[in-house]
């Protein structure tokens, strides 16, 4: 987990700082075993970052202490995001997992992307074949390297398994660099996307609001059991 979490944070860095994506990023460490350094010491952080700022908050072991079942479950993933939620600073804020890579669209719209106050904001979990990226590849390769490896796709309403022809046909990284949206191609994109009902698949890894919307939800409910 140490290795895909710096994997998260240089490939976010170094996308935040090819797409001009101002912004921060906020890791919460809940309840830290006192037998070991915490993530500021343990991780390896990106140097270039460009107008990303990364903010590691802590939750204290007597803090966590004070919740029902803490003695049997020493992480609560939610109530640890709603910490991450509510100290956030930006317009839009993204609630998500330390062992993702962002896609280049992803982090494009993010950077530069309109953004409707009352959305909630999904995307769709492709998970790989690979058990681990090789060292030494920039978050361009990663992609690339990904995108011949997708072997489940977690969509709306629907969890498919896919052969690994299907999945280059449909993922298949073009060669070289990914040059943005063409004219109006986002823009049908987003047309396209609404739909009236909640999409739940995997949505752990990925859900964004703007700061507002939020705040006025309440964030996760706060209960003391293993994620749901």
């Amino acid at each position: 987990m140490k290795r895909r979490t710096e994997i998260f944070l240089h490939a976010l860095a170094g996308l935040s700082q090819r797409f001009g994506l101002r912004g921060e990023l906020i890791v919460v460490e809940w309840n830290p075993p006192g037998d070991r350094p915490g993530l500021r010491d343990a991780l390896s952080w990106p140097k270039e970052r460009g107008g990303l700022d990364i903010r590691v908050i802590t939750v204290s072991p007597q803090l966590h202490a004070t919740f029902a079942n803490s003695e049997k479950i020493p992480f609560y993933q939610m109530i640890a995001k709603n910490v991450g939620i509510r100290r956030a600073r930006g317009e839009l804020v993204v609630a998500t997992n330390i062992d993702l890579l962002f896609s280049e669209a992803l982090v494009w719209f993010l950077a530069h992307g309109p953004v409707d106050s009352q959305a909630v904001y999904r995307v769709e979990r492709l998970d790989l074949r690979l058990r681990d990226l090789p060292l030494g590849l920039d978050a361009e390769e990663q992609l690339a390297l990904c995108s011949l490896q997708v072997g489940r796709v977690n969509s709306l309403g629907v969890t498919m398994e896919l052969e690994a022809t299907e999945s280059r046909r449909r993922y298949g990284h073009a060669a070289g660099a990914w040059n943005g949206f063409a004219d109006g191609e986002l823009e049908a994109l987003l047309a396209r996307a609404p739909v009236a009902w909640a999409h739940y698949n995997a949505c752990g890894d990925f859900t964004a609001m703007t700061r507002e919307r939020w705040i006025e939800l309440g964030g996760h409910p706060e209960l003391p059991l293993y994620s749901l």
